[in-house]
Formats: structure tokens, C-alpha cells, sequence
């Protein structure tokens, strides 16, 4: 990887200057640095090559554009850190839904997005995968209200044989207006996966006695009409918090919703739900409380030099800083106690380090950079 960087390197500085190549090509190669492991091995070394094949082409593009092209080579080397709840094949997936097959992988939306910014159009705003892909190809337009509609009803004409007409029209019309409901973060993500959900589970329940049928069906309502009050959290705060109070027994939303029916298929069947929190609450019980541990830079300053020792003054500095940097970002609703518990993990951790060598001693600060910075996002 190293060495594809740094061959690439010298036309871009060439082209565009010693300070500002040098700039963006850290940049990138920080960021390559910190990518999920299952996407290091893969997308992680393509970026390099992909950067050395295209330092051969650019004589001819003017100085203002490859500065572009860079930029958004940077922003999806960025992109990739905060995939830390998907795999290669989850993401591929999604890029071929998105595009309707036009492109088939990562490496080809990396090089749709640099053609964008060769013909001038710079991506503005946050990165991440889902906003690149709705840059390249706009927001989606498929019918998914129609979809949600569909999956429904030929749900319910399953249903019916089971639980009668009535109930199971009932049903679908319930959650039809449950998941067009559902708040705009996540849109196109539960609402669609609960709906094919539906479809499937609905083709296996000749051996559900009725009751328990109803009550699942009952459990999924509750569960989309949840979805239309989130606090104010996005995706990747949900996600974490679903994982943090199931003590990692549960991956997702999605996860969660599967959980919910488990428990009316046991038989553990709650009546009503108030909003997502208190659907978690009642699945998952009482978020824990935290001690709140004001004093999370002096605190990791303390430490430093600990870390310094084994990794030398630039890399130790350079990572303690990019955390606390990283920490701070982190939304108020989740910083109370993760910057607590990070802080003490990082200290508890410097005390062991004398039986460890340089290279997981640096992996584990890096990926506790990458955690903090996928929930700072």
C-alpha cells in the first residue's frame, strides 16, 4: 500500500504542488489506516492502485480539477471508516440495488465518483457511502411506498387463511400506514427490510398456532409504529445503542426487530409501546447509568506518555489526539458515559502494554479511533 502511494504521489505533486499533494495524500493515508478490517483486505489496497493508475493520466487535466479528484478520493476513503456494522458483501449489495446493476462494487462507485469530480462536480456535505451513492445517482425514486403496499397485501391473503379475513385486512392496512411512517433517517432502510420481512414470514406459518400468529403480527406492528419517533438519533446511534444495551447479543435494528418477535412467539407478549426508547426499554430494560467523568482530556494526557514510549512522539501524540479530537464529537447523548469509558479502557490498557508489541499496541488505539469516529458521524 505504501509503496503505491508513494509512486503516485509524484505526479500529483508535480501537477498540483509539493504542500497541497502532500496535504491530501496524509489525509487518504491516515484514512486507509483506519478502515474496518473486513474492508481493508479488500476495497483498502485498491485505493493505492486505483491512485497510482490514474497519476498516469492526469498531464492533461488542469491543476483546479485533479485537486477535485483527490478530494473525493479522500472523501470515500473517509466514507469507508464508519462501516463498522456492514460487510463487503452488504455494501456491494446495496451499490447494485441503488444503481439498478450499473455498478457492481466499491471500486466502481470510487471511480464513478472521481468522473464526477473530473467534469467538475464536487460533492459538497458530509461524506458516506449512502450520500455518495445518492450524489452519483440522485435520491431514489423507486416506488417504495408501492413496495411497502404490495409486500403487504400479498401478506395478507397468507394471513387470512389463518387468522381470518378481517384481521388480517385489518393488519395490512395498519402496517402499510406504520411503515409510511417511519421518520425520513430511515426510510428506505427498516421500513423496506420489514416489509420483505413480512412477505417471507408470511409464506412459513402453517405450523404457528393462530394466537401466537397475532401476536407476532402484533409485536411487528408495535415495533414499525416505534419507528416513527427515534429521538432524534440516526442510523449509526441506534445501532450503537442496540448493541451496547443487548451487550453485543444483538448486531442492528434489524436484529432487534427479529428479537421483538422471538419474544411474542415465546409467548412474552407487551400490549403497548410508547416510542422507540420505550420499545427498547421494554426489550432490552434500563439503560444503564453512567459515572460521569468530566475531565476526559486531562485524563488521557496522563497517559500519553505511556503511549508515547511504545510508539514514539509523533504516532503517540499524533493518536491520543485524534481521539480526543474524535471523543468530543461524539453526540451529547452518547458522550456522558462513552468518553468515560473510553478514557478508562485507554488508562487500564497503558498498564499492560509492557507485554505487548508496538504493532497491536497501535492497532487497538487505531480501532478505538475508528469506533469513536463512526459514532461521531
Amino acid at each position: 500500500m505504501e509503496v503505491f502511494l508513494k509512486r503516485a504521489e509524484r505526479p500529483f505533486k508535480e501537477k498540483i504542488g509539493e504542500e497541497k499533494s502532500k496535504a491530501i495524500f496524509e489525509k487518504i493515508k491516515k484514512a486507509l489506516y483506519l478502515i474496518p478490517s473486513n474492508f481493508g483486505g479488500t476495497v483498502g489496497p485498491e485505493i493505492p492502485r486505483f491512485l497510482f493508475t490514474y497519476s498516469q493520466k492526469i498531464d492533461e487535466i488542469d491543476s483546479e480539477t485533479v485537486v477535485s479528484i483527490l478530494t473525493h478520493v479522500l472523501i470515500f476513503t473517509h466514507s469507508l471508516v464508519s462501516l463498522t456494522n456492514m460487510n463487503i458483501s452488504q455494501v456491494n449489495q446495496k451499490i447494485i440495488n441503488r444503481t439498478k446493476s450499473k455498478m457492481r462494487n466499491l471500486l466502481d462507485l470510487l471511480k464513478k465518483f472521481v468522473e464526477k469530480a473530473k467534469v467538475g462536480e464536487l460533492m459538497k456535505g458530509p461524506g458516506g457511502i449512502e450520500n455518495i451513492l445518492t450524489f452519483i445517482m440522485g435520491e431514489e425514486t423507486f416506488a417504495q411506498f408501492d413496495d411497502i403496499e404490495l409486500f403487504a397485501k400479498k401478506s395478507k391473503d397468507n394471513f387470512k387463511t389463518k387468522i381470518g379475513e378481517a384481521k388480517a385486512d385489518s393488519f395490512s392496512k395498519d402496517i402499510t400506514q406504520a411503515l409510511k411512517s417511519v421518520v425520513d433517517e430511515f426510510k428506505n432502510y427498516i421500513d423496506s427490510d420489514i416489509s420483505k420481512f413480512l412477505y417471507k414470514f408470511s409464506q412459513d406459518i402453517d405450523n404457528l398456532p393462530s394466537k401466537t400468529l397475532e401476536d407476532m403480527l402484533k409485536h411487528m406492528l408495535l415495533f414499525a409504529q416505534s419507528l416513527s419517533d427515534m429521538g432524534g438519533k440516526n442510523k449509526e446511534q441506534i445501532n450503537q445503542e442496540i448493541i451496547k444495551r443487548s451487550k453485543n447479543n444483538l448486531r442492528g435494528l434489524f436484529d432487534l426487530f427479529k428479537y421483538f418477535l422471538d419474544m411474542a412467539k415465546e409467548g412474552k407478549v407487551i400490549n403497548s409501546i410508547l416510542n422507540f426508547e420505550d420499545l427498547l426499554t421494554n426489550i432490552l430494560g434500563e439503560e444503564k447509568e453512567y459515572l460521569k467523568f468530566t475531565d476526559v482530556g486531562g485524563f488521557l494526557k496522563r497517559v500519553e506518555e505511556k503511549y508515547i514510549i511504545y510508539l514514539g512522539e509523533i504516532k503517540g501524540q499524533m493518536l491520543i489526539n485524534d481521539i480526543l479530537t474524535s471523543l468530543s464529537d461524539i453526540p451529547e447523548v452518547h458522550r456522558a458515559y462513552l468518553a468515560s469509558d473510553i478514557s478508562r479502557f485507554l488508562k487500564t490498557y497503558s498498564e499492560t502494554m509492557h507485554k505487548l508489541e508496538e504493532k497491536e499496541i497501535e492497532k487497538t488505539l487505531t480501532r478505538t479511533l475508528m469506533f469513536t469516529n463512526a459514532i461521531g458521524r
